[in-house]
């Protein structure tokens, strides 16, 4: 979250989603597992209404080749993003097409 410690997604859900309910303001964020096998995804679903959620990658990931600071990737409000790890090390994820970096 926003200027605290963000929760980490838990990566044993079923089928990997992950719902979003509540979302003070902007910038309020979510981690993702470190760890995940190649193809493992992650749905982050944001089901507020008034704000974008924030999805960071684990201590070490990337999400899009940036950094934890530079690869943040915002979920709008009322929409959902998939989240595909990549790399061998579970570190490394591509975020689909339907998300742009967080502000």
């Amino acid at each position: 979250m926003a200027g605290g410690a963000a929760p980490t997604l838990a990566a044993n859900t079923l089928a990997g989603i992950n719902v979003v309910t509540v979302c003070a303001t902007t910038g309020d964020s979510v981690i993702l597992p470190a760890g995940q096998p190649r193809g493992a995804k992650i749905l982050v679903v944001n089901n507020v209404a008034t704000v974008t959620v924030d999805v960071y990658p684990n201590t070490g990931g990337t999400i899009n080749g940036g950094t934890a600071t530079t690869g943040q990737r915002g979920v709008a409000t009322q929409t959902g993003a998939t989240f595909t790890q990549v790399g061998t090390d579970g570190l490394t994820w591509i975020a689909d097409n339907t998300i742009a970096a967080a502000s």
